[in-house]
């Protein structure tokens, strides 16, 4: 895999956080899930933080790739 081309993606939920490391050709490579937890903004904010820093390492990744979130809600 092209480390350069990579990018991660945070899915995040109610219930879980998602982080996926995508290829170049939008191949899902790893994917990775916790669940979210419900204490603090804090510790949402801690999960996100270790859970990128999770895959980065697992898929031997720089460290400072673009990170995509997607999150529930609506438009108002």
């Amino acid at each position: 895999m092209n480390t350069r081309k990579a990018r991660i993606g945070i899915d995040l939920g109610g219930t879980k956080i998602e982080a996926v490391v995508m290829g170049e050709n939008n191949d899902i490579m790893l994917r990775r899930r916790v669940d979210t937890p419900s204490d603090s903004y804090e510790a949402v904010l801690d999960a996100i933080r270790d859970l990128i820093h999770d895959v980065e390492q697992s898929a031997h990744l720089p460290a400072g790739l673009a990170v995509g979130f997607g999150t529930p809600g609506t438009v108002s």
